[in-house]
């Protein structure tokens, strides 16, 4: 079935060196996708409901656009995201039919992982996904991405007081802005289980911003990790994180 709804459908992105591309579904390009830019940007006007605007995303080292608060949260999600390696917003028009009735769809994202391949992402409000006109056009999404293997997710939200962690420790995720001479102490004194304070106080020669910014660039890097489902303080207890395995020693 998967193959028969390819066929049918029409993929229309943007690549950075050869402009407009409009090709069948299951011959377009993936990292052509994510290499281009946006399809459609969303507009912005007074009395508007929604809030679009751009992510500075560390994991692109470039600006990303957004067309509601919703999808910056995932955004925030995505960009910490150890597993993703690559992310498209607004990344193509999906062309088809749905039932003999012609369909046109633009996906919110496009993202790599490591885990699962290529996934498309179509970010609503649960109350909003709920609706059947809108259900049916994601079962159809699904199934064009179950025929090309790739993954599939319509995201509602996720947990306010992760969320509220992951910004914040968002404000030290630019290796520019701290100091690797700061990081290189707090990593030396280091020991699992320590908290935030501790460690704070360990780091000898700094300045405690410095050293602050150091332990929040660790964690949003995941070398080290906390419990990030309950609110972060300096009594936050530390341990070893995923992203230690690709530390240089």
């Amino acid at each position: 079935m998967g193959q028969a709804v390819g066929l049918d459908v029409t993929a229309e992105y943007l690549c950075r060196d050869r402009g407009e591309v409009s090709t069948a579904w299951l011959k377009a390009d993936p990292a052509s996708i994510i290499a281009g830019r946006p399809i459609r940007v969303p507009g912005s006007h007074a009395g508007q409901s929604n809030y679009p605007g751009l992510f500075w995303s560390s994991t692109m080292d470039a600006h990303l656009c957004y067309e509601s608060l919703l999808e910056l949260d995932w955004l925030w999600l995505a960009d910490f995201d150890k597993h993703v390696t690559a992310i498209a917003s607004q990344p193509l028009w999906i062309h088809g039919h749905i039932d003999g009735k012609a369909r046109r769809h633009a996906p919110d994202f496009l993202l790599n992982s490591s885990k699962h391949w290529y996934v498309v992402v179509d970010v609503k409000p649960a109350v909003a996904a709920d609706r059947p006109e809108v259900r049916e056009v994601f079962r159809w999404t699904a199934s064009l991405c179950a025929a090309r293997g790739w993954g599939y997710e319509v995201w509602t939200g996720a947990d306010a007081q992760m969320l509220r962690n992951i910004r914040f420790l968002g404000s030290a995720r630019r290796s520019e802005l701290v100091h690797d001479s700061a990081v290189a102490a707090v990593l030396a004194c280091f020991e699992p289980g320590m908290t935030i304070e501790a460690v704070t106080r360990s780091a000898a020669g700094f300045g405690r911003p410095a050293t602050q910014a150091a332990v929040l660039h660790l964690l949003w890097r995941q070398i080290l990790q906390t419990d990030l489902d309950v609110p972060l303080s300096a009594g936050s207890v530390l341990d070893i994180g995923m992203g230690a395995a690709h530390v240089e020693h």
